[in-house]
């Protein structure tokens, strides 16, 4: 009976944890509804390089600024409201300077939460700058710009940084490294020694599967007498010194846990049985890239094998071809359990850097017309399908 019957200060008790449960959602409702509607205000200076076939006798660079006003209404979409200024200097008086202005509203989705900061996205945009870098110094300006295109539009790349996956530094620092090895086989230059240096530096420490990287650049730059030239030069013998002390954290953690990391990547985590359900994955790759696209380089890494008397053309060959080789050799032997379809990007992406030139060389513009329309296609399925996840 007296349990049946509550008392007095276990009914009081009841009601205020009810009304406390009760209270808890509706207090907490008008927090989470204010996260979802901020606003902000930005500004920016900006610095204007005029390309040369746009740039007069006098007018080479502008500087100027942007401002905006952003309103984020609901989830991770907003509004974007802002001006822009740039003057462009003449070097002549009497007031002959070039002035640009203007205005543009835009509709923003913000990836994951604006409060906090992540490099990957930013690290991500930069592979179709790198693309054009390294094709706009070897084929010129117009290729540069048709091979960032490409990459911008390639469905991996453009995704890479909203992967949470250490390849979005691994790929654009196998990328910059394939840059500074290209530009030093022209001339060797300290900027380019430089860049080779934080590339192998930086890319040790991104993932155990960058060695692949190093073996191909190794075999490509080994490949030719230009090559093995540069391994006399000392500012390309001190990058290399400093890529391979960047190894050395990584050997002492795995001497003192008995190899834990190495016995995980390269033993743990794979079968090594032979299976065929890793060749079915590699046959999704035309998918994932572009039907076209995937021929198209595949027909650029024979075009490497046929030009390979050139020193640049085998460093392509070797740097693109070594990985795509060992990634299809070892797909029936290696872990299926996690993802790595996007794996052999990094090969890819030297030869989305060669590939609109040698479509416009040997006459194929027609194909590169449908190449880039397939390739965008696919890509706004893919982004379209990320922003639902």
């Amino acid at each position: 009976e007296s349990s049946a019957a509550p008392t007095d200060s276990s009914t009081a008790a009841a009601a205020d944890t009810s009304a406390a449960s009760t209270d808890t959602p509706a207090a907490a409702a008008p927090a989470e509804n204010a996260s979802h509607e901020s606003s902000y205000l930005a500004g920016m200076g900006t610095y204007t390089i005029v390309t040369k076939k746009r740039r007069g006798p006098n007018i080479k660079h502008g500087s100027g600024g942007q401002f905006l006003y952003g309103y984020q209404f609901a989830n991770q979409f907003g509004i974007e409201v802002g001006g822009f200024f740039d003057n462009f200097e003449t070097g002549n008086s009497g007031g002959t300077d070039f002035y640009h202005q203007g205005v543009g509203l835009d509709l923003t989705y913000a990836f994951g939460d604006r409060s906090s900061f992540t490099p990957f996205l930013l690290i991500g945009a930069a592979l179709p700058w790198l693309s054009v870098r390294i094709a706009a110094r070897w084929f010129g300006e117009d290729a540069g710009w048709q091979a960032g295109l490409l990459t911008l539009l390639l469905p991996l790349a453009s995704l890479t940084g909203l992967l949470a996956l250490p390849d979005v530094p691994l790929v654009f620092l196998g990328l910059l490294a394939c840059d500074a090895c290209l530009a030093l086989l022209e001339r060797v230059r300290i900027g380019a020694c430089v860049q080779l240096a934080i590339a192998l530096a930086l890319g040790a420490n991104s993932h155990y599967r960058f060695a692949i990287a190093l073996f191909a650049g190794g075999a490509g730059l080994l490949a030719s007498r230009e090559g093995r030239a540069l391994l006399r030069q000392p500012g390309v013998l001190a990058a290399l010194a400093i890529g391979a002390l960047a190894w050395l954290p990584i050997l002492l953690f795995n001497l003192g846990e008995h190899g834990a990391g190495l016995r995980f990547q390269f033993v743990d985590r794979h079968p090594w049985s032979f299976h065929l359900y890793g060749w079915k994955l590699q046959l999704a790759q035309p998918l994932i890239v572009g039907p076209l696209l995937y021929v198209a380089l595949l027909w650029t890494l024979w075009q490497a094998c046929k030009r390979r008397s050139d020193a640049r053309w085998r460093f392509v060959l070797a740097a693109s071809g070594l990985p795509i080789a060992i990634f299809i050799g070892l797909a029936p032997f290696v872990d299926i359990q996690r993802v790595s379809f996007h794996w052999p990007l990094s090969a890819y992406l030297p030869l989305l850097a060669c590939l609109p030139w040698l479509l416009r060389d040997g006459g194929h513009r027609r194909w590169h017309a449908w190449i880039l329309g397939t390739t965008a296609i696919l890509c706004a399925a893919m982004w379209s399908f990320a922003t639902m996840l």
